[in-house]
């Protein structure tokens, strides 16, 4: 059977929570073909799976991660020019779908992959944690004059429209797969306004992990066999593209530097077409992308990150505590942050606030109240019992033998 899989392309967590059902998929002697753009393109290639570029959609980003919206305004895609993209992007779905000729799409989060299916009969699930897509109101730094209270007035009420369009345009999968918990513990629940429409398709099933999320005391001490004994193990798992992060980076792996003596850190610059070989510096070892994150994740103390969905949900998957820096004005990440925060496993700092002396000792903190790790625990059992990646594979075949395909 031939399986179209469209992630989003805007970073690499859609590629990224994608991997374990294209590989699952993979074993059981299915073709599959990725279709995707940008950053999450060039993962999708990087993995060594079949991938075909689609017409990109994102928002422009200062080096910091801020979301700039008088940038994206003025440039590509814009706000108009960025809905003549998502046409595009439409037309494009059609062409490679009517190619590949699959027996079932699976979206994660393209809406233009859905509407390609439904217009030429193919089923599709959509995988997403987010039905109604938010911009930030109003920047949240520096003075805001006369002109841009009246530019950003007009982007919200345009994103309005838009985001009630786009949340129509989910309801044309035939199943709505959400990765994420089931409340009260959803992570992503300021953006899950489930409308009466699709509840009827809507399931929570977890996060994607191909293994037990529960730690192996075995393969825990292997891993930390190559560290210094006693010294807490703290993964610093980043991961941007070059024209959003790399300055964020840079400052954080400078402030890593200073904190080497304390704690043995293991850090990602994020850099997807980087060496995968570790750069040392005392106790800190900094890779530009780790192909193996789950093995850190297994062995770690603490998660420190930006707050994407992928990285929160993993790293409490494995019961892992984390302290969050959110990337300023980016809505869904302050969301997921303060989720977290409210179910007592994680801390939150600004990035404009970030030191050493600050990181330092909010690391230490955490580290010494066993409460965030209890929360994190208790989360990790409820993941484990959700068995995410079997749903996925489960929707696959009902929908397959529904349209006469199997795998």
């Amino acid at each position: 059977m031939k399986v179209y899989l469209s992630p989003c392309g805007m970073g690499v967590g859609h590629v990224s929570r994608c991997r374990t059902i294209v590989d699952a998929l993979v074993e059981r002697d299915c073709s599959v073909l990725v279709s995707t753009y940008s950053t999450g393109l060039e993962y999708a290639r990087r993995l060594g799976y079949p991938a075909v570029e689609t017409v990109p959609v994102w928002l422009k980003r200062n080096s910091e991660g801020r979301i700039d919206f008088k940038l994206t305004a003025a440039t590509s895609p814009g706000l108009f020019r960025g809905l003549w993209s998502i046409m595009r992007q439409i037309v494009a779905e059609i062409g490679n779908i009517q190619r590949f000729r699959p027996a079932l799409v699976i979206s994660d989060s393209r809406p233009s992959s859905l509407i390609a299916a439904r217009l030429l009969g193919v089923p599709s699930i959509a995988i997403l944690n987010q039905f109604k897509v938010r911009i930030a109101r109003r920047p949240g730094k520096g003075h805001t004059g006369p002109l841009e209270r009246v530019f950003f007035f007009i982007a919200n009420v345009v994103w309005w429209f838009v985001s009630v369009v786009i949340g129509w345009f989910w309801s044309f999968a035939d199943k709505i797969l959400i990765p994420d918990l089931p409340p009260p513990h959803t992570i992503s629940s300021d953006n899950l306004s489930i409308p009466r429409r699709c509840a009827r398709k809507v399931e929570f099933i977890g996060p994607l992990l191909n293994t037990s999320c529960r730690n192996s005391p075995k393969r825990v001490a292997e891993d930390r066999s190559e560290h210094a004994s006693g010294m807490p193990m703290i993964l610093v798992p980043l991961s941007v593209s070059p024209e959003e992060g790399y300055g964020f980076t840079g400052r954080v792996e400078r402030i890593l530097e200073e904190l080497s003596d304390r704690y043995q850190i293991v850090m990602s610059r994020g850099r997807v077409s980087g060496s995968t070989e570790a750069e040392r510096k005392g106790n800190l070892k900094v890779y530009d992308w780790i192909p193996a994150l789950d093995k850190y994740l297994d062995a770690c103390d603490l998660v420190v990150s930006r707050a994407g969905h992928v990285t929160v949900l993993s790293s409490l998957a494995y019961g892992k505590p984390l302290l969050i820096i959110p990337i300023p004005d980016h809505p869904e990440q302050l969301s997921n942050a303060r989720r977290a925060f409210e179910l007592g496993a994680a801390t939150v700092l600004a990035a404009d606030e970030l030191t050493a002396d600050l990181l330092g000792s909010t690391i230490d903190r955490m580290l010494n109240s066993p409460e965030y790790a209890r929360r994190a625990a208790e989360i990790r059992d409820l993941t484990c019992g959700m068995k995410g990646l079997e749903r996925v594979i489960a929707a696959v075949t009902e929908l397959s033998q529904e349209g006469g395909g199997a795998c």
